[in-house]
């Protein structure tokens, strides 16, 4: 899970974001492999930097101006990919293997391409205590403000 580096970068991040987007609310996600696959095959249409496939799963997101951002790193933080929220299909919570047999909620996001395909980003769901990232066990209101966030 976060180490103190993870930590002290996601509150750099949140910061970041905040001053680019101060009427949104940043939430705190994780990443798993699958999800930063595609975010990468989105942004590589817009030719952006690449998420990378190892490191860079602790994203800050934002629904902002019509979009989902999702930025990563600090100092200065950058753009890892963006949807408009007119490709949003649905919300929904899902459960996940985390490893070691540990089964956890996941937001799942699922998005329509051009084409009409659909696609799901997965993203464990983590909020800041005392300073730290933990890990939401319980995300049914992160549920209704992802859903309210992205309604057209």
């Amino acid at each position: 899970m976060a180490t103190t580096a993870h930590d002290h970068e996601a509150l750099a991040r949140q910061a970041e974001v905040a001053e680019l987007h101060p009427t949104a609310e940043p939430k705190h996600l994780l990443a798993p492999l699958a999800t930063r696959i595609v975010l990468r095959s989105l942004e590589a249409v817009h030719g952006d930097r690449e998420l990378a496939i190892v490191g860079e799963s602790f994203l800050t997101a934002v629904v902002d101006g019509g979009r989902v951002l999702f930025y990563a790193g600090c100092d200065p933080v950058w753009k890892a990919a963006s949807i408009d929220v007119s490709r949003i299909a649905g919300v929904e919570n899902t459960v996940n293997d985390v490893g070691s047999g540990e089964f956890l909620p996941h937001l799942r996001l699922t998005g329509r391409l051009t084409t009409g395909s659909l696609y799901d980003l997965d993203f464990e769901v983590l909020h800041v205590k005392d300073g730290e990232l933990r890990r939401d066990l319980h995300i049914d209101d992160e549920l209704t403000w992802w859903v309210e966030a992205t309604e057209q």
